[in-house]
């Protein structure tokens, strides 16, 4: 799962985030920073979970996809939530861009291409084509931070915790990093394996995180975005079972409904990314993963 949280965002979601000082970040006249979570367990499901499991054929009845698109990418008055999206193609529910502030755009990616005979983890053809729209004109405007979200990782390896741990199909070498890279995009944040890891590579950071709620795990990442860096730090919750009582679920590993956070959560990363992409200060699981 994958989701940012905007208030203060959500993969194929919507965002959440927080804005602590009115000053523009670009100018750095303000140390308070403008804050986002990404909550890939405790607030919402992307586009991956919904979709099914490994081995997904186009029409196969675990997707939900429909039912996502409705909850989450559609307004109370029936129209698109998102107006950038990829209009006109599968991904035209599932994928969007959202300026978060005047300094920091998120585009959410659907990783999942469905063709006549099979499911498949890439970005290619009008979502890939919108995509480099978008990057293009958040280059023209000068947007200082472009954050950028998928269920799946790009660069391995990564840890893996109970996951059937999916990838993005070629890589490093795949259209999709290749567009990240030469637009210059920050982050890259995804799903998928239920553990964190960080990775570099063309100039853009990925950072994989989650964890098996269903194992009554949780966790969170928050980033404090400046005009010079963004702080990143990974948190994680241990969960208690009060009772056995599965919630609904098409898979067969049941999350159980009455679950109990007694504790604080930990800190098991830390790291900070410059504006010239340097991943400093890295801790823990936010420290380069070697594999």
């Amino acid at each position: 799962m994958l989701g940012v949280v905007l208030a203060g965002v959500c993969a194929g979601l919507p965002v959440s985030a927080a804005h602590d000082g009115a000053d523009d970040r670009r100018t750095g006249t303000s140390s308070a920073p403008y804050r986002f979570v990404a909550a890939p367990d405790i607030f919402n499901q992307d586009i991956g979970d919904v979709r099914g499991q490994v081995g997904w054929q186009p029409g196969d009845p675990n997707s939900w996809t429909p039912l996502f698109a409705q909850a989450y990418d559609t307004a109370p008055d029936g129209g698109p939530r998102f107006t950038d999206r990829p209009v006109g193609t599968q991904w035209e529910d599932t994928a969007y861009a959202a300026q978060l502030s005047p300094d920091v755009l998120l585009v959410s990616l659907d990783v999942f291409h469905v063709t006549r005979a099979h499911v498949r983890t890439e970005v290619v053809g009008g979502q890939l084509a919108w995509l480099q729209r978008v990057l293009a004109d958040a280059r023209s405007r000068g947007v200082p931070w472009v954050i950028v979200q998928g269920h799946v990782p790009v660069l391995t390896p990564v840890r893996i915790r109970n996951s059937s741990g999916l990838t993005l199909e070629d890589g490093e070498r795949s259209p999709l990093w290749r567009t990240l890279s030469r637009y210059g995009v920050d982050l890259y944040l995804c799903g998928e394996v239920h553990d964190t890891s960080m990775r570099q590579a063309g100039g853009v950071t990925q950072i994989a995180s989650g964890t098996p709620i269903y194992l009554r795990k949780a966790s969170y990442l928050t980033a404090d975005v400046y005009a010079d860096r963004i702080d990143l730090t990974v948190h994680e919750f241990e969960g208690v079972r009060l009772s056995a009582h599965p919630i609904w679920q098409g898979s067969s590993r049941k999350t159980q409904g009455d679950i109990a956070y007694p504790t604080a959560s930990s800190v098991v990363g830390t790291m900070t990314l410059t504006a010239d992409g340097r991943a400093v200060a890295a801790t823990g699981k936010l420290a380069p993963y070697p594999g």
